[in-house]
Parts: structure tokens; sequence; C-alpha cells
């Protein structure tokens, strides 16, 4: 039985249900598991037998932090070494992964470093801090990534993008078609929501988002018999504040952190998935939509589109005007139950895990 070590540095979120599935699938495929986490991860990933923790948050002044994760980079770096893996796979990159694997390139275990979005940085509203932490992440990551042996793309755009930016790795490159990744939860009703079905955006809300076009096109809706849901963590900008303003009264704005068992709910009560983004690589909201029977509606942007069949499973939309002949349209029964059939189907023939994971290790085990 080959043996894959899975590394993680982020504790909870839609990277952890990726984890989770990735675990279960490889499991299934009849490989020996070993998970790499931080020891602040989700409770329900907490004293797993398969589990080794590590102490990512170091606590006291700058200089002793330092020097803590070095120790704790080195400890499980070295533990990591003695598992002798047949593959190590680097499911994220946080700079706390990253360095991880830089310190097990020593160790010549085939690697390979998941990159969940392989286009370059996006417009952004972060604190300049964050920004420069960002800078410098991307600094460690295109050093990793030169030494790693393989670098897994989650979608055919993200490789091609990838490969034009970075000619010099395009022999390490693998991908595969991202599935949905869902918690094994009970759905629970988040507190602002009374509404039955809504259209919904999902997300991290962020500059490059495009929600100021998402208000813009609801505000045209006419007699819309289902109100907006906006939910998703970060800052609206001053524009999408003051169009925000202007539709509240038909738009639910849940600007938090989305507990996994929200997410569940608002993704099963959906009339519509609406991703007006201004630039994307791949998504992991679109996957969970066709999951659930719902229906997409996203820019011409080639990192969506290449998982839209157009009015079939979704609208593409190149202008204001088509979001709100797509919201109308996915108002009525009839269209919007013949569209989820297709999203159900696309997923099931598109997205399959077990049958993508296999084939990517397949190609780089064998």
């Amino acid at each position: 039985m080959k043996k894959i070590v899975l590394i993680t540095g982020n504790t909870k979120g839609g990277i952890i249900q990726f984890l989770e599935t990735i675990e279960t699938k490889l499991n299934d495929l009849g490989y020996e598991v070993i998970v790499v986490a931080p020891v602040e991860v989700e409770s329900k990933l907490q004293n797993k037998k398969n589990y080794i923790y590590y102490q990512s948050v170091q606590s006291g002044n700058r200089i002793k932090s330092f020097f803590l994760l070095q120790k704790v980079l080195k400890d499980i770096s070295d533990k990591i070494a003695e598992l002798k893996a047949d593959l190590i796979w680097l499911v994220d990159n946080p700079m706390i992964t990253v360095k991880i694997g830089l310190k097990l390139i020593r160790t010549r275990i085939p690697m390979m470093l998941t990159l969940h979005d392989a286009g370059g940085s996006h417009p952004t509203n972060e604190a300049f801090y964050h920004k420069l932490r960002r800078k410098y992440t991307h600094f460690l990551s295109n050093k990793l990534e030169s030494e790693v042996d393989y670098i897994l793309l989650l979608s055919k755009i993200s490789f091609e993008k990838y490969k034009f930016l970075k000619p010099q790795n395009k022999s390490k490159l693998v991908y595969f078609c991202l599935g949905a990744h869902v918690p094994n939860a009970e759905e629970i009703r988040p507190a602002e929501v009374t509404e039955k079905q809504f259209h919904l955006f999902f997300g991290r809300i962020d500059k490059y988002k495009g929600i100021d076009i998402l208000l813009g096109a609801f505000s045209q809706v006419q007699n819309h018999k289902y109100k907006l849901i906006i939910a998703g963590n970060g800052e609206l900008t001053s524009k999408e504040k003051e169009l925000y303003d202007q539709v509240k009264n038909d738009v639910i704005l849940i600007n938090r952190y989305i507990l996994d068992e929200e997410m569940l709910w608002l993704f099963h009560h959906a009339r519509s998935v609406v991703l007006p983004y201004i630039e994307a690589t791949q998504s992991g909201v679109i996957p969970i939509a066709y999951k659930f029977g719902v229906p997409v509606i996203v820019s011409n942007v080639d990192g969506l589109t290449q998982f839209v069949d157009n009015e079939k499973t979704g609208f593409i939309c190149l202008r204001e005007e088509d979001y709100v002949d797509a919201l109308q349209k996915l108002e009525i029964d009839a269209t919007r139950s013949v569209m989820s059939e297709n999203a159900v189907q696309y997923h099931l023939q598109h997205m399959n895990w077990g049958k993508n994971i296999a084939a990517v290790l397949d190609e780089i085990l064998t």
C-alpha cells in the first residue's frame, strides 16, 4: 500500500473541506493517508489517529516567536521525513505550508504542491501589512515551485495560465477539474435569513469579486420574487456600500465568516449562485452550486466560463443587462428546474473527485 502525506497550513474553511475530500478519496482508492495540520485546526479534525499536529501560531515577542517557529518547522519536517512516504502532497500554499515544504526538499521524497490560484495577485481591499505578507509568501512559494516535483492546478485555464506565466516549470504541471468539497455537517440556517429561496453570492468579499456589478444589476430586476444574499467575510468598497444602501431592503448582507453548516443551508436553498468576478482562474463555488443543482450566473471570465454550459447550466454575462436578464429568467420555475438538472449532470460527468485524483496519481506514481 502506497503512503501519501497531506500537509495543510489552514485551520478552517474551504481548504479544510478540500483536505477532507482528498483524504476520503485517497482512502477509497486504497492509499495509506497521513495528514499534517496545525494544532489549531477546527475541532472535528482534532485528535484523529492518522493526523500529526504542529503549533502554527507562536506567542511572545517577535524574536522569540521566530526561533520557536524554526524549531517547529525542523521538528515537523523531521517527523514527516521519518514516515518514508511515496508522495508528500501540499494541499495549499500559505506561508507556513510553504516553509514546511522548503524544509522537506532535502528528503528527496516526491512532492506535489497545490496552487488554488495560478493567475497572480488579484485587486484586493487588504491592509498594507497583509499585502506585504502576501508578497513575501509569493516569493517563498516561487522558490518552492522551482524545487518540488509536481505542481497541481485545479482547472484547465489555471494550467494554461501558469504555463504561460512560468514556462520554466511547465514540465512539472498536472491538473484535474475541481469538484465540490462540502463538509459532512448538519445544515443550519443563518440567523440573518428568513427567506426560503434567494439569489446568492457566496465567498470572501474583495475588489475583484465584482459585487458592485451584481448590486447594480439586481437593482434593475423588475418585480423580483426573491431577495439577494451576499454572504462572506471581507470589506465592501465605498462604491459597493453606496449601491448596497440603495437596495438594502431587498439584499441581505451577511458580512462575516460563514460556518460550514450555514454554507450548506445557503447552497441548498439558493435559487441561483452569482459570480460577477472581474478575474479568476478557477472556482470552488461553481462545483458546490452544481452539486446542489443550483444554476450559476457568471461574468465572461475564462476561469469561470470553462465550467459553464451557457443557458444550460448557467448564464454567461458580458454586460450589466445580461445579469438582469439572467436573474429574471431564473425566477421562472420551469427554466430553473431544467437548468438545475443540467447542473447536477455536469457535476457528475466532469467533477468526479475519485476519477480525477486517480488519473493524476496514476500519472505521477507509476
